[in-house]
């Protein structure tokens, strides 16, 4: 489950762990659907200048059925910027959203227990839209997805989309 970032001191499911258990998840990219026309069209989303770049995660700690005890995340998001709010464009949620993605100089921060929940909420922006690259790949989902490999990340055209794509861009 994701956390808002703008309500995350506010839902007792994220309260403790904002104040206390914030992380940092490394990832090469992420994966967004794009919806036109009835469909879905994933979309691989990355840095424009870094392979690997951190996303603002919360941590958990907790006890299932089992008794096992399980460390959990939650990846933090921010309202999205104007390229993400092209792509996330689900009718079905109020507002398109995104990954908190972290600059360098803000990760230590997100990381600093003593930071205040005001220094929290200024960090809790999204990126600039000049600094991610997008573009579409094969199915990610469903019985023609390509599975957990390289080629998940392997640009493919949408012929329905090629004069929509030059206008995201």
């Amino acid at each position: 489950m994701n956390a808002r970032g703008e309500t995350i001191f506010e839902k007792a499911s994220f309260k403790e762990s904002a104040e206390q258990r914030r992380c940092l998840i490394f990832i090469e990219g992420f994966y967004e659907h794009h919806h036109k026309y009835g469909k879905t069209f994933p979309y691989f989303i990355k840095l424009r200048d870094k392979d690997i770049f951190a996303v603002a995660g919360l941590w958990s700690e907790w006890q299932n059925s089992q008794g096992e005890m399980l460390r959990t995340f939650s990846i933090v998001t921010t309202q999205a910027n104007s390229k993400m709010s092209e792509i996330h464009n689900n009718p079905k949620l109020p507002e398109p959203r995104m990954p908190l993605i972290l600059p360098e100089d803000a990760q230590n921060q997100w990381l600093d227990n003593e930071l205040t929940r005001h220094e929290i909420e200024k960090i809790t922006r999204p990126i600039s839209s000049q600094e991610v690259h997008a573009y579409t790949v094969g199915p990610i989902k469903g019985k023609n997805a390509v599975g957990n490999n390289i080629d998940a990340t392997k640009e493919i055209r949408y012929q329905v989309l090629e004069t929509d794509q030059l206008n995201l861009f």
